[in-house]
């Protein structure tokens, strides 16, 4: 079979690519000139782009392909470039099928051939431009991955003891951080990056614009006052409470946006299909006292059962702008079945889009 560069070429009507970081994080993958006849690209010219259609479970997806101009690198000329691009819609089903590879992609993780996904590409007999794709599992499951740059500094986010700290209180871990990476010369720029996911993910928020971060989980909490009060009315025996009136404000419009927001989910859970009307929520994705443009917007909001509900309120739950589902390290933490069952298994799965493609504000 040929093979060029992560690339083969088993027959002329298909062709299989070994997926790499920049399919995860740049929707498109490099063609070398040995494979441009696969695609059509040496009748294209200098230059230019061309759609194609790429037919995944028998739904359509537009890609294009591109020739870039000759140019030069230190002095000597260097072949055109030739790349196939995908859009969102592609890249979501992507990311759902290896939501583990996007993650180490996106953090430089190197992985070995036998590890990687492989894209599977087949000409579509009196369609020209058209192609069946398919995915390919890797050979072998992930084994051993030793450092996750996210996961080594979540790790030291939580040697600091206050729930709120400094960009300074983290860079001082710099010197750990270089043994673990001793190929990464801008551990710095590396933290910033990985506290830009932290927060992605729910794990912290960012304060100010200087550098100072609060975490969201762990906190120390003083619920000693609670005690007594409970033991105060335990004492009293009484637990009669008269009637109180007070102002309260009223979100106008709320119902009709739960009602936009239910029907573009199709009256259930986007995180776990549940679908009974009656415990569905609609959740403003950018809350309703920070947003008033798009407080009644549908595309700001997620159909949540009640238990998704509160969880992503309590930050035990996030959704990403990819639409992944990332579940807090508190939880993961639980021994309790239940838990498990209605947090933990959720965690790194899509949630179900909306119809009519509406463009989530995430």
């Amino acid at each position: 079979m040929p093979s060029y560069y992560s690339w083969n070429l088993p027959s002329k009507e298909v062709a299989i690519k070994t997926l790499d970081k920049s399919a995860f994080t740049h929707r498109g993958t490099g063609i070398p000139k040995e494979v441009r006849n696969y695609f059509g690209i040496d009748s294209m010219n200098l230059g230019t782009k061309k759609e194609v259609t790429l037919v995944y479970n028998q739904s359509q997806f537009k890609a294009r392909l591109e020739l870039g101009n000759p140019r030069s690198y230190q002095g000597k000329p260097v072949s055109e470039e030739s790349r196939l691009f995908w859009y969102t819609d592609l890249e979501r089903i992507l990311t759902k099928l290896f939501p583990i590879h996007f993650d180490l992609f996106s953090d430089s993780v190197k992985l070995q051939d036998t590890m990687r996904p492989q894209l599977r590409f087949e000409k579509l007999s009196g369609k020209p431009d058209t192609y069946y794709i398919s995915f390919v599992e890797p050979e072998n499951p992930f084994e051993e991955i030793k450092y996750s740059w996210k996961e080594e500094v979540l790790k030291l986010v939580r040697e600091i003891p206050s729930s709120q700290f400094s960009l300074n209180d983290i860079n001082i871990f710099q010197p750990v951080l270089e043994k673990k990476f001793p190929n990464n010369s801008n551990i710095k720029p590396k933290i910033r990056q990985q506290l830009q996911f932290l927060r992605d993910d729910g794990y912290i928020e960012f304060v100010d614009n200087q550098g100072t971060y609060r975490k969201l989980f762990d906190n120390p909490e003083d619920y000693s006052y609670l005690e007594e009060v409970i033991e105060q009315v335990d004492v009293q025996r009484n637990y009669r409470v008269e009637n109180t009136w007070s102002p309260q404000k009223v979100r106008v419009g709320q119902n009709q946006f739960r009602k936009r927001v239910l029907w573009f989910f199709e009256y259930q859970c986007c995180v776990c299909q549940f679908n009974l009307e009656s415990l569905l929520d609609a959740h403003h994705i950018h809350p309703w006292n920070k947003d008033l443009d798009n407080r009644l917007n549908p595309a700001n909001g997620l159909s949540l059962c009640k238990i998704h509900h509160g969880a992503v309120d309590q930050n035990l739950l996030h959704i990403d702008k990819n639409h992944r589902i990332k579940v807090s390290n508190q939880v993961h933490k639980t021994k309790n079945v239940a838990v498990k069952d209605n947090l933990v298994k959720y965690h790194q799965k899509m949630i179900s889009d909306p119809r009519d493609d509406l463009e989530l504000m995430l």
